[in-house]
């Protein structure tokens, strides 16, 4: 864990995302914040979606969908 902002974490991660990279995606991801991982989970499941990893994609968006119902 490191202690730059989860946002530039979030961002590098958003921009792995958009070019192909998921992988990426999730190892930056696991930078962020304790305090902000409940805002991971949506960008989790779509990079283990990418990835084809369907249990694991399951749980995120079961977390994600737990933290904020309202924002599906």
């Amino acid at each position: 864990m490191t202690n730059e902002p989860s946002g530039n974490v979030i961002g590098l991660a958003e921009h792995y995302l958009d070019v192909g990279q998921p992988e990426r995606a999730l190892d930056v991801l696991a930078q962020v914040h304790p305090d902000d991982v409940h805002v991971v989970w949506e960008l989790r499941a779509r990079a283990l979606i990418d990835l084809e990893r369907w249990n694991d994609a399951a749980h995120a968006a079961r977390e994600s969908l737990a933290d904020d119902p309202d924002d599906a």
